[in-house]
């Protein structure tokens, strides 16, 4: 059968993965999406056997979008495949939208189209099925690694998980010296939309109702904003 060639900065986070093999995963909010149960459950004890003790599971998109927003996970392993009408990449661009989470694709296709398409929702890693607990373990103390340096990288507590994928592409233009009108126009949406995404960035960090105190803010963590 043919292997799959994963992105290189996946094959290099598997390889540190090995060197740091005591990382701890004690409650980490962890959600897995599959509709086989046998499976899922194996995933759920591998996971506890290293420590991962805060777990949910959901065997659909409608249960997985429920649990995802009172859960709020920081890493989700969802199936790509579902027997459903929407597949996990679809899944996966919902719970974004819901909040910021890492993604883990589980497939049995391990076809360049399937990870073509999977690609576009920027996951962490992929688990091709049959896999192994050592897999599995591997991948995610990886993914939680990462997650853990995003969030040690001095920015205000709890960012990441605050923003959506599309205001953290925001922040990012606006960090370019970009306008709303530039940033409507790269990420074909309308100025008024940028600008209620705006909105809502200050509300989330709280900042002052004062003109410019967003692209203030912005300027004060520029040299951090690239790596969100």
């Amino acid at each position: 059968s043919s292997k799959v060639k994963l992105p290189t900065s996946m094959m290099k986070d598997q390889n540190l993965a090995l060197l740091c093999p005591f990382l701890t995963m004690t409650n980490r909010r962890i959600l897995i999406i599959e509709d086989e149960m046998i499976i899922a459950r194996d995933i759920e004890r591998c996971l506890k056997e290293v420590e991962a003790t805060d777990l949910r599971i959901a065997n659909s998109s409608l249960e997985a979008l429920e649990i995802a927003r009172q859960f709020r996970p920081e890493l989700v392993l969802l199936d790509i495949n579902l027997k459903e009408e929407k597949d996990g990449v679809a899944i996966a661009r919902a719970i974004q939208n819901i909040l910021h989470t890492e993604i883990i694709y589980i497939t049995a296709h391990g076809n360049p189209s399937t990870i073509k398409k999977a690609l576009t929702t920027q996951p962490m890693n992929y688990i091709i099925k049959p896999f192994s607990r050592e897999q599995v373990k591997v991948a995610v103390k990886v993914a939680l690694q990462n997650i853990d340096s995003q969030e040690h990288l001095g920015l205000p507590s709890g960012l990441l998980n605050k923003l959506t994928p599309a205001e953290r592409k925001i922040i990012r233009l606006i960090a370019k010296n970009k306008t709303s009108v530039e940033i409507a126009e790269l990420l074909f949406l309308s100025p008024k939309t940028v600008e209620n995404h705006r909105y809502h960035i200050c509300k989330k960090l709280k900042l002052s109702a004062v003109k410019n105190s967003l692209i203030r803010w912005v300027y004060a963590h520029k040299s951090k904003i690239g790596e969100i």
